[in-house]
């Protein structure tokens, strides 16, 4: 659970830097559809394409911790 909040976290600054980046003037946001991948071991892919931005971003959260 709380590594989805931290995804839809990183998510939504990313969505917040677009729309500063759009300028003031902007007044909706259109992301592309992004894809859910859940893979055997357990890792959630989420990929959202946009061609038109010569751009890769990568975040990894690790659920670790002492038992």
């Amino acid at each position: 659970m709380n590594a989805k909040i931290r995804v839809v976290r990183v998510l939504a600054g990313f969505v917040l830097a677009l729309g500063f980046v759009e300028g003031a003037a902007a007044q909706t946001l259109k992301l592309p559809p992004h894809e859910k991948v859940v893979l055997k071991n357990g890792l959630t892919v989420l990929l959202m394409e946009k061609h038109g931005v010569p751009m890769i971003d990568v975040a990894a959260i690790v659920k670790a911790g002492s038992v």
